[in-house]
């Protein structure tokens, strides 16, 4: 019987000590978790969390250099695209819509912002028929297609503006 006690007490601790230790854990778990939600919502988290455990110190420290790189790496996306004096239409592949576009293109464009054509049909701003008398939407549609083999089509498109007449991009 005394041993019985000794064994139930034992368990009893166990469980107990179990039940505190994984707390700990998923306490430092949800705060990793917090700092990579903001991460990907393209915010600064701010300090992070030290644990008293090198296991979950370095993976903070792996998660922040993460961040960094990815911080760094959209910096200088940024320089690229919207500080870039040639202008970028961003286009969605599957519907033909601008999605983004850098100020060099709103200027070419004479977009007052990014929003003004953001949804519009990239085929909006083309000549109905392209070079050849080809049908500028089934071109489009071709070169498009042609990105799911690679990562970068390069074609020359005819544009059209009320106030610049045709040119070609």
């Amino acid at each position: 019987t005394i041993l019985g006690v000794i064994l139930a007490a034992t368990i009893g601790v166990g469980v107990l000590l179990a039940a505190v230790l994984s707390a700990r854990i998923a306490k430092k778990i949800e705060g990793l978790t917090r700092h990579s939600k903001l991460i990907s919502a393209g915010e600064d988290p701010g300090e992070w969390p030290v644990f008293s455990t090198f296991e979950f110190n370095s993976l903070a420290r792996d998660i922040q250099a993460m961040a960094d790189s990815m911080q760094e790496r959209e910096a200088y996306s940024r320089i690229l695209f919207a500080d870039s004096p040639v202008p970028f239409l961003v286009v969605r592949p599957d519907t033909l819509e601008c999605f983004d576009a850098n100020q060099a293109a709103l200027e070419l464009f004479n977009a007052p912002s990014a929003e003004a054509i953001k949804g519009h049909s990239i085929l909006n701003f083309s000549l109905p028929e392209q070079h050849g008398g080809e049908n500028a939407s089934a071109q489009m549609k071709q070169q498009m297609s042609m990105l799911s083999n690679q990562d970068v089509v390069n074609f020359e498109w005819m544009f059209f503006d009320k106030f610049k007449g045709i040119w070609y991009g």
